[in-house]
């Protein structure tokens, strides 16, 4: 956006944003950027639900020098996070946690086979 007195002569353009980019950390910044746009599409897509990347650069002036400035790159991915599974248990007289029914019976011939077709022979 340009304000300039009417009496002021004409900025000229300002370099391209990409060129700026670009020579944020010699490209690494633009690199890690590239990677986490890969990484939340993929979890977009695999999620089926909305993500984000935000993006903040803070200019800093450096002490002494009015034609420097510094620019600190900060990147967060906001991923779409999956809806956690429900897992159902029983609760017991003492107040524990089981997911066999606490007051039914057990048969021993319903018992999952014995890994060892030895223990199975000895039953």
């Amino acid at each position: 956006m340009e304000t300039t007195e009417p009496d002021a002569p004409p900025r000229p353009p300002a370099p391209s944003f990409i060129d700026v980019l670009e020579g944020v950390h010699s490209g690494l910044f633009l690199r890690q950027l590239s990677e986490a746009m890969a990484d939340l599409t993929t979890a977009v897509r695999r999620q089926g639900k909305a993500g984000a990347i935000v993006i903040r650069f803070s200019v800093q002036p450096i002490a002494g020098n009015d034609e420097m400035v510094q620019i600190v790159p900060e990147m967060t991915p906001r991923m779409p996070r999956p809806k956690p599974t429900a897992s159902t248990f029983f609760v017991t007289r003492d107040g524990g946690l089981s997911r066999d029914h606490p007051s039914q019976m057990t048969d021993p011939a319903l018992q999952p086979a014995a890994a060892n077709p030895e223990e199975t022979q000895q039953r």
